[in-house]
């Protein structure tokens, strides 16, 4: 009987040794996601942001002998218009969040 139970105690032991090896190998497989996800995230950023500031170079450039003032001025009302439904989104998300208590 004693050998039964130190047997079930040792099958035990090795389930749950398993499950946490696996626990561990999916948090790790997770992490590395997740940071690749943050990596590409900000490379997106970085090169969305300069992509966005070169366009808005060609513009004021493009119509600099004519229209220099209004094409600054359209780039520059562009940029707070997207900065703005930014900050309206953020605020929202946050909002909802405390809402649900999450």
């Amino acid at each position: 009987m004693v050998g039964l139970i130190a047997r079930l105690v040792e099958l035990l032991i090795a389930l749950v040794e398993e499950r946490l090896q696996t626990l561990a190998r999916d948090v790790q497989a997770e992490v590395r996601r997740v940071a690749l996800v943050v990596v590409w995230t900000f490379v997106a950023f970085v090169f969305g942001t300069l992509a966005m500031l070169l366009l808005a170079a060609t513009v004021i450039i493009a119509f600099w002998e004519e229209h220099r003032l209004l094409a600054a001025t359209a780039v520059t009302t562009g940029f707070l218009v997207v900065t703005a439904v930014a900050v309206f989104q953020v605020r929202k998300r946050l909002a909802q969040r405390r809402i649900s208590g999450g």
